[in-house]
């Protein structure tokens, strides 16, 4: 059965109370390879029928609020399914995290198109480097948000953190209702690492006053000229982009929304 009830939230919210607890925060989490959390097993999904940002899952976030409110409590939300970071099953491959991938051939013989990840490959270009020709592209990291309930697992992709359209994209989900809640948590950092996104090529350039192309064998660690300097250089435009288009996007729009 589900592990949500109306009666469950009252009685919560009436223990936090009587022990002084000011508010509370809403996950949807379950046993995943995250948590080793036993009340909550696959072979038993107790989130069967809250599907997240679904209608019924609305109604019982609504009624906490209201609750909540009545009591002088504060309620509010995780940013996702599980307790990672920012991502759902709104989040498509293209718009999901991305990081770089490369092949390489002897000179004159044409490199392999790279490891490719849900489908989603795209070219940033080839550099020729001691006799060897490297051909770099970028697909999905395939990072999902974990743990979920089972009827989102392998449909929960985490959100490209350099791309304000994939965050504003989960953001519009996230926020698809005014429910009366007072804040949005961001829980913590599991999601993987990250390296590139459709325009990072240009966004380097721009910022560090270089095209990164003819650097990146020296960044992957197949020749030791320059890697100092790339790999400082795509580590910083990493930041900035995350910053900018990720956290920065999303104090804003909370800030929009009152939150």
């Amino acid at each position: 059965g589900t592990a949500v009830t109306k009666e469950g939230i009252l009685r919560d919210l009436d223990a936090m109370k009587s022990a002084g607890i000011g508010g509370a925060t809403i996950f949807q989490v379950s046993r995943g390879p995250c948590s080793e959390v036993p009340a909550f097993g696959y072979e038993d999904d107790t989130m069967a029928d809250f599907e997240f940002g679904g209608e019924r899952w609305w109604e019982f976030v609504a009624f906490a609020a209201r609750e909540a409110k009545r009591r002088g409590m504060k309620i509010g939300m995780h940013n996702c399914p599980g307790y990672t970071v920012s991502g759902g099953p709104w989040i498509t491959p293209e718009l999901a995290m991305k990081k770089l991938v490369w092949s390489v051939a002897e000179k004159g013989v044409e490199p392999a198109q790279p490891e490719t990840n849900l489908g989603f490959y795209r070219d940033i270009g080839t550099v020729e480097r001691d006799g060897k020709v490297y051909r770099f592209g970028y697909t999905c990291t395939g990072s999902q948000c974990m743990p979920v309930a089972k009827s989102l697992l392998g449909r929960c992709l985490e959100a490209d953190k350099m791309s304000s359209a994939a965050v504003n994209l989960h953001l519009d989900n996230v926020l698809a209702k005014d429910v009366g809640l007072d804040f949005i948590l961001m829980d913590s950092y599991e999601a993987g690492p990250y390296g590139w996104t459709c325009d990072f090529r240009s966004e380097f350039e721009r910022r560090r006053g270089y095209d990164p192309l003819p650097l990146l064998p020296a960044y992957v660690g197949a020749v030791a000229d320059g890697a100092e300097k790339i790999k400082a250089d795509m580590a910083k435009t990493v930041r900035e982009l995350s910053t900018e288009r990720h956290y920065r996007v999303f104090m804003n729009r909370l800030h929009e929304r009152g939150l």
